[in-house]
């Protein structure tokens, strides 16, 4: 499946306890042209957050 996605680039954070299933669809969501970033759980994730 493919997604149209307009000339900017989509920002999607990624926030799992699992690193494997974070690799996983970060690869998926990059083939479709997001920029993605990680966190390993809610608290880093609020952090990356509030530092944008």
């Amino acid at each position: 499946m493919t997604i149209n996605i307009p000339n900017e680039k989509i920002q999607i954070l990624l926030i799992d306890d699992e690193k494997s299933f974070r690799d996983s669809l970060k690869l998926f969501l990059e083939d479709d042209g997001f920029n993605i970033s990680e966190a390993e759980n809610g608290r880093i994730g609020i952090e990356k957050i509030v530092n944008l």
